[in-house]
């Protein structure tokens, strides 16, 4: 560092303009390409403050004059003249120039050994070493059947991650369930002819029986009627909010229907959305993913298109201005994928709306406050409610804690979130914030898992128009595990996918069956045609080909470890390892069996090592495949006798592992 800071001659002057690419520093090294080393006296104007943003490098300040304000991950420091600060990589901070002009003498350099380390640590600090997990995908709307659409997204990669994860060993709660009471339930009510929850449970139970055919297992099902818990933990949820100054109660224009005499609120109300701009919003936006207070559409109708007048209405709403500290703490503390991480910049960047937390429905959570009696809560604050109660539920099975406040910070688990990127605002925005304001910021979701749509033959699935294909009619006992390995292989996740039926006919026949199928059936044929006792032999003579074998299964092994991992969780490379790894069986068995013509000299020790190596990628493969599709994998785990587990298998040598032939015919 002395020889970095005698080197003066060599500084460069710059002056920081508002909002520069923190990346480039606004100026040219002034060093040669080469060097490793950059320094730098920059000047930030009085009122100036930087984008929340963090490098690769090791930095090292010191205020030369003036005074800053740094925000530190999570935290705020103030520096005056002659305080220095050293600055890790991938340290997410911010620099504020709060009174005065300030001139800052500064020093980045580049360690690849240091930043591959400070990497790893992040990712495991991120995510807090082995804390229990709630895996939380967002909740179906009980108004209709479940298609592909709504399978393909949240729902199916939910399932995988929680089993996945318990597989490593992880204490996981799946919590699944219906929305509570949002208005498409009362227009597919009066649609049907039918009372509103009348309805709600016809197709929650369709939707259990969607969730049944999948093979999606789940800890929590949360039905639309709540139960008498979600009053409580209502009641205690305003408490803390009003208390935080966090609620309003704002008169507004709202959409009214004068034939009806009533409210064309959420649902019932559609318009142009004021954040995006697009067509066809409601409560909402399936474009920019916000959530939209129905006073504020534009060339607003109800639901079919008629026109609608607008008239006072006073309504609970949060103060969400209020929460930009706490959603800039998220921000900054945990380590997101890029798109969420700019998703939540986005927002950050101009005023943030409130958002409407009452309405007057004739279902729902009641507003226990005065004058709003005929008010209920709306699906913002029940989705606040209904992981509170899970977390409850965690709490009093683990550690016999009834009430989410008395959760002591070390028994609060990590939450792994999965929504569509048309549901990100609150998902992503309000409940982290409100999860921090509550105390409980470790439940603040440290891993977000955002996908897009699956279209139909190039076009959105539509209920409404019948453009889908129904999970209860399309999947049967026999291809529930390959629909689920082919949408981890063609995950929606970060990109729109489109199924179209025949190309997964195709794929069912040639690749599923023809491919994996027969490559696995040929390898459990193999065993049993050669095999003298059902104990798999430990390895003898070894060929090129062995090596490979064996490199290509130690390389898949940490290849799936890795991606099933909480910091990963990639369930496209997953499966794709896994057919990478079933290629190089096929081609690997086709070397055995060649020698066992009578053109080659029979060699025990040789078939020692094929078997061992064949049992042992046998079980790598249903290891990994069971989170994903789980009958097929618990089949080929059932060939070998034992408890085989990713946090158990993966780190175990393979080569003298006791590994046993079972006496199931395949």
């Amino acid at each position: 560092m002395t020889d970095i800071l005698l080197n003066s001659r060599r500084t460069r002057r710059e002056t920081f303009h508002a909002k520069p690419d923190p990346t480039q520093r606004g100026a040219t090294n002034p060093f040669e390409e080469q060097d490793k080393v950059s320094v730098r006296l920059i000047t930030y104007p009085a009122g100036s403050i930087t984008e929340y943003h963090n490098h690769n490098d090791i930095e090292f300040w010191t205020v030369i004059s003036g005074s800053l304000r740094i925000w530190m991950d999570d935290h705020q420091i103030e520096l005056n003249q002659g305080d220095s600060i050293r600055v890790e990589p991938l340290q997410f901070h911010r620099i504020e120039s709060p009174r005065e002009d300030t001139i800052m003498h500064a020093v980045w350099w580049t360690d690849a050994a240091y930043f591959a380390d400070a990497a790893e640590q992040s990712l495991d600090a991120n995510l807090d070493g082995c804390s229990p997990v709630i895996v939380q995908p967002p909740m179906i709307t009980p108004n209709g059947e479940m298609h592909l659409g709504h399978a393909s997204g949240p729902f199916l990669q939910a399932d995988f991650a929680a089993r996945a994860l318990r597989s490593a060993g992880r204490e996981v709660l799946h919590l699944q369930g219906c929305q509570g009471h949002l208005q498409y339930l009362r227009i597919n009510a009066e649609k049907h002819g039918g009372e509103f929850y009348e309805v709600a449970r016809r197709y929650t139970d369709s939707i259990r029986e969607s969730l049944g055919r999948l093979n999606i297992d789940f800890d929590l099902f949360l039905e639309c009627e709540q139960p008498k818990t979600f009053d409580s933990i209502c009641h205690r949820l305003l408490s803390r909010l009003d208390e935080a100054n966090l609620l309003a109660e704002i008169e507004r224009d709202a959409p009214f229907d004068e034939e009806m005499q009533e409210f064309r609120i959420e649902a019932l109300a559609k318009g142009v959305c004021p954040h995006c701009q697009s067509a066809g919003a409601t409560s909402e936006c399936e474009s920019c993913g916000a959530t939209v207070t129905d006073a504020d559409l534009g060339e607003v109708t109800d639901y079919q298109g008629k026109l609608v007048v607008r008239r006072k209405l006073k309504r609970l709403f949060l103060r969400t201005e209020l929460l930009r500290d706490a959603i800039r703490q998220y921000a900054a503390s945990a380590l997101l994928p890029t798109r969420a991480r700019l998703y939540i910049e986005k927002w950050l960047a101009g005023p943030l709306p409130d958002v409407c937390l009452s309405n007057p429905y004739s279902e729902g959570i009641a507003v226990a406050r005065p004058g709003f009696e005929d008010q209920k809560y709306t699906d913002v604050l029940e989705r606040v409610v209904r992981y509170l109660f899970a977390l409850e539920t965690f709490g009093a099975r683990h550690y016999g804690v009834s009430r989410f406040e008395e959760l002591r910070p070390e028994q609060i688990p990590t939450t792994v979130a999965l929504f569509g990127a048309d549901n990100a605002f609150g998902r992503l925005v309000l409940f982290p914030a409100l999860m921090i304001v509550l105390g409980l910021g470790k439940s603040a979701p440290r891993m977000v898992v955002m996908n897009e749509f699956l279209l139909l033959n190039g076009e959105k699935f539509s209920t409404s128009r019948n453009h889908a294909v129904w999970v209860n009619e399309f999947i049967d006992g026999t291809n529930a595990d390959p629909f689920r390995f082919y949408i981890a292989r063609n995950s929606p996740v970060g990109q729109q996918v489109d199924f179209l039926p025949q190309e997964f006919d195709r794929w069912l026949t040639d690749h599923w069956q023809g491919r994996i199928i027969g490559t696995l059936s040929g390898a459990l044929a193999f065993l049993r045609k050669n095999m003298t006792s059902r104990s798999i032999p430990m390895p003898g003579a070894w060929s090129r080909d062995d090596v490979n074998m064996y490199m290509a299964t130690k390389a898949a092994m940490a290849a799936i470890r890795n991606s099933f991992d909480l910091s990963v969780l990639d369930f496209s490379a997953a499966a794709r390892h896994v057919e990478s790894l079933v290629d190089g069986l096929s081609r690997y068995l086709h070397s055995a069996q060649t020698r066992s013509d009578k053109m080659y000299a029979h060699s025990a020790p040789q078939f020692r090592t094929e078997a061992r190596l064949v049992a042992a990628t046998l079980v790598t493969i249903g290891v990994a495949i069971e989170p994903i599709a789980p009958r097929f994998g618990k089949h080929i785990l059932s060939q070998f006798p034992g408890t085989w587990r990713i946090d158990t298998w993966f780190p175990a040598d393979f080569l003298t592992t006791d590994l046993t032939l079972g006496s199931t015919v395949e």
